[in-house]
């Protein structure tokens, strides 16, 4: 009941601020779910937030019309029901449509525009004629199923789109499920058994690799066997099992089975090896690890520094020998005895917020951190995804994510799960097949992290690029200078572009295309989703605080630190934080907001403009300063990229004895060993100021990247500019002559001597 009274007063509250703000609002027509034509006063100079719907509406950029111009022509629709309140006296000014998720068309992607023409179709045929001016000329029709129709339209013009889900519909769908789901005691494999019932036939998981196709209640048959595999190890509820295995179905069952015996899972990245393998594995305090066969040579480089008590078991064909080598069992033998049926509930039952698994971070500034991952978070960013970027359960996915991250695990295979979209598992991305495999499985939602869309534009031009069905692309980390390549080339109508991080409680998401944003908030009512941008030494990254001790948010244009307000009673704003309770208290700080209370530092540095929209601007320290200025590796990373054909690039800061600020320093990947560094000096002395261009060049065979596609550049920052610390090659920027030169011992030494000036 509180909920829901706290629904009433939001809508009460935001009705209230828009009479202040001298808006007018007339609510329109009503089915499943809501459409609203909304007029603003024209008097106002600057525009106008439509804050919780998420609209802005420009006069300069839209002809307005009124609802009695359209009432001349159709006499009849002011006596209709569900138009009631909309067809009012004119009213001189401008205005939007705000069209929930549930009456979007599919087909129809955030950045069409389309023309909006309300009618009654109860009383009238004919098409009403409405003039339309101004540099984007359109007209708009609206279907809401019983009383009006719609007609798409597209436009390639940049202006704000005129349509977009409401975000206050978005975050109201998600907050009521989790509350209805926390209420009722339910779980993720709860909520998959319920899909089941819905979905018992149609296929769940594909495997790429294979062809090989599981329905639900296959899926849900061999979770079930792993269920009491689980349990006739002996393991109970908050044991944990390590999986180590490349992406496939299995990895589903394995760690769904698990969660219905309340074991929680550890998905370590099956690119880590030695060190960094070593200590995923403890950190986790896993009772036992499950590797696939395929990983056999990784695990064997460890297998010694393994504790003897952890029991392995290995899935795959792998010979006696070797198993007998790892200690290793062989486990798909006893998952094809084990039971089918479902198992008895565990005990204690374990609820939404309650441990499901561990994702690790991606390790691009240190050893990875195992986040915990409880069944209300797997729940909400699965349905922010579905809900956010309009999912249709009918949808095909295309996952060619690891599924040991978030994004492939959770964004992807959750959409099966909980929603009931097919996903297509591809055991490891191939910029070469993407997009044969898409009109082979008939995919309709393709999935993208890092530098993915990138590599794909790097792609020769292929007939097969043009031929599939998708229409949405879904994931984070699309650079604004690929984001229009990548659409136009591919014909890929909607971008799904997010932000957020697997712990984090500030994901935002782009829900209507808008070109190089990772997000939005309103800047009205931002304590609706309280997360803010606050202002931080741009030198050493702490966070700057006024006379009362509160940190200061940023206005528009000023880049920050994003945070979010934590409250462990709403499972939107819960921070669950990492297995290592050390690295969880760094995340945390304190009277941010206002006195006493605690927020999330999400590392990262974004910017907002006056719309809202957000815009990743650098991880937390990539920002570096040099010659009185502030240099973002995001920016820069993205002009050399597209100066040498997409090629990977990574920039990084480095320090020089006696110079202030750091020089930059970019890493190319180069297989060809004649890269040409007075052309590349050319084109980038036309694109970058001075202060921005790299002083140091390393180029390299091939630039490190994590699991997920993002540049690592750990190893690149410690060895620096010196030779002697890499076989790569390193050039110089010589000012004076104007040309980049190789960095022998000599002139490294006469840098960090001082003799050589930068």
């Amino acid at each position: 009941m509180l909920f829901i009274l706290f629904i009433y007063v939001s809508f009460f509250f935001v009705f209230f601020c828009q009479l202040l703000c001298n808006e007018k609002l007339f609510s329109g027509c009503t089915c499943a779910y809501q459409a609203s034509l909304q007029y603003f006063s024209a008097l106002k100079e600057e525009p106008i937030d439509c804050s919780l719907s998420h609209v802005l509406c420009k006069p300069h950029l839209f002809s307005f019309f009124s609802p009695s111009s359209l009432r001349d022509k159709n006499a009849q629709c002011s006596e209709c029901v569900s138009l009631s309140g909309v067809c009012g006296p004119a009213t001189s000014g401008w205005g939007v449509l705000v069209l929930d998720s549930g009456c979007r068309p599919r087909g129809i992607s955030g950045h069409q525009e389309l023309e909006v023409l309300l009618h009654c179709s109860a009383h009238r045929q004919e098409r009403p004629q409405v003039s339309s001016t101004g540099p984007n000329k359109a007209a708009m029709l609206v279907d809401m199923d019983l009383h009006l129709s719609l007609h798409s339209h597209l436009s390639s013009s940049s202006s704000p789109p005129l349509i977009r889900v409401s975000g206050l519909y978005v975050l109201l769908r998600v907050k009521l499920a989790l509350w209805r789901y926390m209420r009722s005691g339910s779980n993720i494999p709860s909520i998959f058994a319920q899909t089941v019932k819905r979905h018992p036939n149609k296929p769940a998981l594909i495997y790429e690799a294979t062809g090989e196709t599981w329905t639900y209640t296959q899926l849900d048959e061999i979770s079930n066997a792993v269920a009491h595999w689980a349990r006739g190890q002996g393991w109970v509820s908050g044991d944990v099992v390590a999986l180590f295995l490349e992406s496939r179905p299995l990895h589903v069952a394995l760690w769904l089975g698990l969660a219905k015996v309340g074991v929680e899972a550890a998905l370590i990245n099956f690119s880590l090896r030695c060190d960094p393998l070593l200590h995923c594995i403890g950190v986790s305090e896993s009772r036992a690890i499950v590797f696939g066969a395929e990983l056999a040579d990784a695990m064997l480089e460890v297998n010694s520094s393994i504790s003897q008590s952890m029991v392995r078991f290995c899935t795959g064909d792998l010979s006696a020998e070797r198993l007998a080598a790892l200690g290793a069992q062989p486990l798909d033998p006893l998952l094809a005895t084990a039971s089918r049926h479902p198992p008895s509930p565990c005990v204690p039952p374990k609820g939404m917020n309650d441990r499901l698994f561990y994702i690790y971070t991606s390790g691009t500034t240190g050893l990875p951190k195992a986040a915990i991952v409880v069944h209300s978070r797997y729940y909400r960013i699965a349905a922010f995804g579905y809900f956010a970027f309009r999912m249709h359960p009918d949808d095909v996915i295309y996952d060619c994510l690891p599924l040991y991250h978030s994004a492939g695990n959770i964004i992807g295979v959750g959409q099966c799960l909980i929603h009931g979209l097919t996903v297509v598992v591809k055991r490891k991305f191939s910029a070469s097949r993407f997009w044969e495999d898409c009109i082979k499985h008939n995919c309709t939602v393709v999935q993208y992290i890092g530098e993915i869309c990138r590599y794909l534009l790097s792609q020769p031009v292929r007939p097969s690029e043009k031929g599939h069905k998708v229409r949405l692309a879904v994931g984070n980390g699309l650079r604004p200078s690929v984001w229009e390549a990548f659409t136009e080339r591919f014909g890929v109508g909607q971008i799904g572009e997010f932000y957020g991080a697997t712990e984090c409680n500030c994901s935002i998401a782009n829900m209507d295309g808008k070109v190089g944003a990772c997000g939005f908030n309103s800047r009205i009512l931002p304590n609706v989703y309280p997360i803010r941008l606050v202002k931080v030494n741009e030198d050493t990254m702490e966070l700057i605080r006024d006379s009362r001790g509160l940190c200061v948010p940023c206005r528009p244009g000023e880049p920050g630190l994003l945070v979010g307000r934590i409250n462990q009673k709403d499972p939107l704003r819960r921070f669950d934080g990492y297995a290592n309770q050390d690295a969880t208290k760094k995340k945390i700080v304190h009277n941010v907001f206002r006195k006493n209370d605690t927020a999330y530092l999400s590392g990262d540095v974004l910017v907002m403009d006056e719309l809202g929209y957000m815009y990743f601007r650098d991880r937390s320290g990539d920002t570096f300063r040099w010659r009185g200025e502030n240099v973002s590796t995001t920016e820069v990373e993205g002009i050399l990229s597209n100066v040498l054909d997409q090629t990977d690039v990574a920039v990084y800061g480095v320090a020089v004895p006696g110079v202030e600020g750091k020089a930059g320093m970019a890493a190319i990947a180069d297989a060809t060993g004649k890269f040409d560094c007075g052309g590349f000096l050319q084109k980038i002395q036309r694109l970058l100021p001075s202060y921005a261009r790299p002083v140091f060049l390393r180029i390299s065979p091939q630039v490190d990247t994590t699991g997920t596609f993002k540049i690592q550049k750990t190893r690149l920052q410690r060895e620096g500019f010196d030779p002697r610390l890499t076989t790569d090659q390193i050039f110089f920027l010589n000012g004076r002559a104007g040309r980049y030169e190789p960095v022998d011992e000599e002139l490294y030494c006469s840098i960090v001597e001082g003799r050589l000036s930068l």
